[in-house]
C-alpha cells in the first residue's frame, strides 16, 4: 500500500507541476491570467419547437432544467411577478442576451441587472430577457407583435440584426428579408461532451493540449454571390422601425443597444493574443461577416437612433475599453459571468443617465 500511495502522490505532484508551467506558459503566451473553459451544454431539442412561419421556431413556455428555465412568457428567466404589479424592463436581443454558453443560469445579465436595481432601491422593477439565439428582425417583430407587447413593459431595449447580416452574408443573393436559420443549423447548437470533460476544462494543460490538436473551426462563408448588406441594413431597420412606432404608441420608452464582439477595427492588424485564447478562429470570423456586424452596430447607434430619435444605451464601447476586456469572454461574441455582470452595470448606469428608473 505504501509504493501505490508513494506513486499516486508522486503522480499528483507531476499533474500540478505540469499544471502549474502550463499556466505561468498561458499567461506568458496570452498575456491574461487562465480562467476555466466550462461552458454551458444545453438541451436545445427539449425546449425549442417548432413553430409557423415567419417565426419558425420559438422556447417552450415553462421549460424546466437545471441550466434552463423558460417562463410564462416563453422567455429565458425565471417566473415573473403578476401582471401590472411591476414595473418592466424588456429587452430584445440575440443570442449573447440569451447567455449562450453560460454554465449557470443564474449568473445571466437579467438576473445581475434585477438584483442592482433591488440593491439600489427599485424593488419595483423586474427585468425581462428576451434573447433568442438565431432570431433576425422579421421574427422580433412578429413574436413583438404576437406576445411581447401585450407584456406591457415600461422600457423597452432594443438589439438586433447581427443574426440578419450573417444570414445574408451566408446566404449571398438566395438571402431573403425574415430568411431563418434551418432547423438543422439550430440544433447543431446543441453540445454534450464526455463526463470527464467537466473536469478536465479546469486544467490549463489539458485546454493547451486540446488547443494544438484540435482541427480549426471554419467561419461564416458567403457561398451565393452576392452579399446584400444595404437591402439587409434595410429590413433590419424597417422592423426596428415597427417596434419602436408600436411601443411608443402604448407609452413605453425606448433605447438602442448593441452587440459586443470581443474584436474591434485594429484587431487583425495587432492581433492580441488574448482574442487567440478566447476562439482560436477569430480572424476568419472577423475577416468575413465579423467586419459587416460592427459596421451595422455603428449604423445602429450612430445613424437610425438620431433618425428615430432614441437614445443608445452602447455596450461595445464600454466592453472594448474595459482594462480586462478579455477576460469577459467565453467566445468573441458571448460573455462569461464577468461580462453578463459588466453588461447588467451598463446597462443600469445607461438607464439610470436617461433618468428612467
Amino acid at each position: 500500500m505504501s509504493l501505490v500511495g508513494n506513486l499516486l502522490g508522486l503522480g499528483l505532484a507531476v499533474m500540478a507541476s505540469l499544471e502549474g508551467v502550463a499556466r505561468i506558459y498561458y499567461g506568458r503566451r496570452f498575456r491574461m491570467p487562465w480562467r476555466s473553459r466550462r461552458i454551458g451544454e444545453y438541451p436545445y431539442d427539449r425546449f425549442i419547437e417548432k413553430a409557423r412561419p415567419p417565426l419558425f421556431f420559438r422556447f417552450k413556455k415553462g421549460f424546466r432544467s437545471s441550466q434552463i428555465t423558460i417562463n410564462r412568457f416563453g422567455m429565458r428567466g425565471p417566473e415573473p411577478a403578476p401582471d401590472g404589479l411591476k414595473d418592466r424592463i424588456l429587452v430584445i436581443g440575440e443570442s449573447a442576451f440569451f447567455g449562450a454558453r453560460l454554465p449557470r443560469e443564474r449568473d445571466l445579465w437579467s438576473r445581475r441587472l434585477e438584483e442592482r436595481l433591488h440593491g439600489a432601491g427599485y424593488t419595483g422593477w423586474e427585468v425581462l430577457n428576451a434573447g433568442v439565439p438565431g432570431y433576425n428582425a422579421v421574427q422580433y417583430r412578429t413574436w413583438w407583435e404576437e406576445e411581447l407587447k401585450a407584456t406591457r413593459p415600461s422600457i423597452l431595449l432594443l438589439e438586433m440584426g447581427a443574426n440578419d447580416m450573417t444570414q445574408a452574408y451566408v446566404m449571398g443573393s438566395r438571402w431573403k428579408p425574415g430568411a431563418p436559420w434551418p432547423w438543422e443549423f439550430i440544433m447543431r447548437q446543441q453540445r454534450k461532451s464526455p463526463w470527464w470533460n467537466r473536469f478536465a476544462v479546469h486544467s490549463c494543460a489539458y485546454f493547451l493540449w486540446r488547443r494544438q490538436k484540435m482541427t480549426e473551426r471554419r467561419g461564416f462563408e458567403s457561398r451565393n454571390g452576392r452579399f446584400q448588406y444595404e437591402e439587409c441594413l434595410s429590413t433590419v431597420e424597417k422592423e426596428a422601425r415597427y417596434i419602436v412606432d408600436q411601443a411608443r404608441s402604448m407609452g413605453i420608452r425606448v433605447a438602442f443597444t448593441s452587440i459586443t464582439p470581443a474584436y474591434d477595427d485594429d484587431s487583425l492588424e495587432k492581433s492580441p493574443p488574448q482574442l487567440d485564447a478566447i476562439q482560436s478562429n477569430w480572424r476568419e470570423n472577423m475577416r468575413t461577416s465579423g467586419i459587416w456586424l460592427i459596421r451595422l452596430s455603428r449604423e445602429w447607434s450612430e445613424r437610425f437612433s438620431g433618425e428615430v430619435n432614441c437614445p443608445v444605451i452602447d455596450l461595445m464601447k464600454p466592453f472594448w475599453d474595459h482594462p480586462k476586456r478579455f477576460q469577459l469572454y467565453l467566445d468573441v461574441f458571448h460573455w462569461n459571468r464577468l461580462g453578463h455582470d459588466f453588461t447588467a452595470e451598463v446597462i443600469f448606469n445607461g438607464i439610470k443617465r436617461l433618468g428612467w428608473w
